[in-house]
């Protein structure tokens, strides 16, 4: 005797089918159409916040809102039609585990959003409003390049303005920039002992052809086979094994963690006086460490970065000095950025392995102590957590959830001018190492080699790290100075006038002369005169863009300042006519007479001496 099929209405509550067929799917239908049409506005309505601009993602983040909006849509899809018409109680069963299937794509979307599952237990803290800003701005972290983030056009922006910000700080300070290489031969890690105390957190490289036993702990690159072609079987370059073998270094080599050695590198390569110090050097270049997966984390925990690092070699008695400015340096630079409340200083002193003499640890830490004290910021104490070369200040910072990250740093070393052999020449030789003076003239007429010593100093520390504070603080609105979208020119219409008017405004404030260009472009190129070079400028640096599209001003306006533009320059008939631009935007300064204002019209050239006023000024 067959069995009557159980139905959904006797099975399930009334209240759980209206939810599943009614309440559910237009919840869902309206959750899709905001991930793919209105995502800015989904934003707000996952993170409820609905007032201050929210930028819109780009293609390259459109994986993560149709991601989400393809977990809703089967909500919808399931849940309007099929249960609705069948009444049948496994098919709902069955309809009901699918349904949790698109759940779990939803909140696996979702989590890519917040950055993972621990941020998004923290509800009273986690914003997809940041998340989707720092994708939108920066980037992505992917599998096939663990720890190395690629940086959008935008994100690559606020990079080069962080650094075009440093290197002008950098000639008041007296430091001079340099490129070091990227790669050292293992004989250089070895002399500076990062071989034997840092190779777990190196990245080593073999050379082609060269196969042996690799340091311990070490990632070294799987070397190529002699047999195999490096270009591959589309590109046969044989040149003959003999000549291959002649030219190959069998050394081991390993990617930079840090630019100390380079830069004793530098010191050593001429001859030094003790008029010579201070010397300065500052450098950019990318730096490698071997972080272990798991502790990899957005941009703050990454395995290749920048830092603004820089060495600093002096003199025993000016090591106090130097402090000191690099102190001030730290409170201007953070001071610009806002960061000025957010973190605190800490002397760190000699640990319990150490090398170098106390009396040399014991002058050192005095001398960082009385810098601290002249800063005039508050600071405490890490017995025992100096690094085992040197004592040290370490700089650190809160994020938005409390923790605390390590920026700047300045670091005494004694130990590694001595592994290099690096050495100025002084009069009173001993008083000199020592830090001390004298007005004997028989012993100033006494001259000898001292060993310098070394200061290691970064005051951003990590670019990629401060830029996830930064993002973190500013939830994406940036000040106009750091803005990537300093302002969007809206056109009225699209008539000839107006669009040429618009061109003309926006080569203006980027510092475009077309003319310039061509005539500099074909009168050198012939060699008839240097003379159009006179007319040829510079770019102003300036980020404007132009929004031609047929929409409505009102609707062009809300999405610029949606996405964030600092600027909205509108243009049309009657600012042609009068040769004008009307401005708006939350970068706007305020008038003359001191109140705020939401609109303002002025010629071009004032908009333009506007812009670089606010940037000048880091507004």
């Amino acid at each position: 005797m067959s069995s009557t099929p159980v139905t959904a209405t006797s099975a399930f509550p009334a209240f759980v089918r209206l939810a599943l067929t009614t309440f559910e799917p237009l919840t869902a239908l309206n959750g899709a159409y905001l991930a793919l049409w209105d995502a800015p506005a989904l934003i707000q309505v996952l993170t409820r916040t609905l007032d201050g601009a929210v930028p819109e993602p780009p293609a390259d983040s459109a994986y993560l809102f149709s991601s989400i909006a393809a977990g809703w849509l089967l909500h919808a899809a399931l849940g309007g039609m099929v249960l609705r018409i069948a009444d049948d109680a496994q098919l709902w069963r069955a309809v009901c585990a699918a349904m949790l299937l698109s759940d779990a794509v939803f909140v696996h979307a979702t989590l890519q959003g917040v950055g993972g599952l621990e941020r998004w237990a923290r509800l009273d803290e986690w914003s997809v409003k940041e998340a989707a800003a720092n994708v939108v701005t920066f980037g992505m972290l992917a599998i096939r390049f663990p720890g190395s983030p690629l940086f959008l056009p935008n994100g690559t922006t606020i990079f080069n303005r962080l650094i075009e910000f440093l290197r002008k700080q950098y000639i008041y300070y007296g430091f001079q920039e340099v490129i070091t290489p990227t790669i050292y031969k293992r004989a250089l890690w070895e002399k500076s002992g990062h071989w034997e105390n840092y190779a777990d957190d190196m990245y080593a490289v073999t050379s082609r052809l060269h196969q042996h036993q690799q340091h311990p702990g070490s990632i070294a690159a799987t070397a190529i086979p002699a047999s195999t072609n490096a270009h591959g079987s589309g590109c046969n370059h044989d040149h003959g094994t003999a000549d291959v073998d002649a030219e190959v270094d069998i050394d081991d080599f390993g990617l930079k963690p840090m630019n100390c050695p380079g830069h004793c590198l530098l010191f050593a390569s001429q001859a030094r006086s003790y008029r010579d110090l201070p010397i300065r050097f500052a450098d950019f270049s990318p730096l490698h460490r071997n972080e272990i997966s798991g502790a990899l984390s957005g941009l703050t925990r990454v395995r290749r970065f920048h830092q603004d690092d820089g060495h600093i070699f002096c003199r025993p008695a000016q090591v106090e000095a130097e402090i000191g400015r690099t102190l001030e340096m730290v409170r201007v630079v953070y001071g610009v950025l806002q960061l000025g409340i957010g973190y605190r200083l800490a002397l760190s002193t000699r640990p319990e392995k150490f090398i170098g003499e106390v009396d040399e640890w014991s002058r050192a830490e005095a001398a960082l102590s009385r810098a601290l004290d002249a800063s005039g910021l508050p600071w405490t104490t890490n017995d025992g957590d100096g690094a085992f070369y040197g004592p040290k200040i370490d700089i650190i910072l809160q994020d938005s959830d409390g923790k605390e990250h390590q920026t700047a740093t300045i670091q005494l070393d004694f130990q590694l001018p001595k592994r290099f052999g690096l050495e100025y020449q002084a009069p009173a030789p001993e008083l000199e190492a020592r830090g001390e003076t004298t007005d004997d003239p028989q012993l100033l007429a006494s001259y000898g080699p001292v060993a310098p010593v070394m200061v290691h100093r970064a005051v951003l520390g990590s670019v990629e790290r401060l830029m996830a504070l930064l993002i973190e603080k500013t939830g994406g609105t940036w000040p106009f100075w750091l803005n990537p979208q300093q302002a969007v020119i809206v056109t009225v219409n699209d008539t000839p006038e107006i669009l040429a008017y618009a061109q003309k405004v926006h080569d203006l404030l980027e510092g475009h002369d077309e003319q310039a260009r061509q005539a500099l472009a074909h009168g050198e190129a012939r060699g008839v005169s240097a003379s159009p070079l006179a007319a040829f400028r510079q770019p102003t640096g300036l980020s404007v863009e132009i929004d031609t599209r047929t929409e409505s001003v009102g609707r062009k306006a809300s999405q610029a300042r949606e996405k964030g533009y600092g600027l909205v320059i509108v243009v049309g008939k009657q600012e042609v006519r009068d040769g004008l631009v009307t401005v708006s935007g939350r970068s706007l300064p305020v008038g003359a007479d001191g109140q705020s204002r939401k609109k303002a019209s002025m010629t071009p050239e004032e908009l333009l001496h506007m812009m670089q006023e606010m940037a000048a000024t880091f507004q």
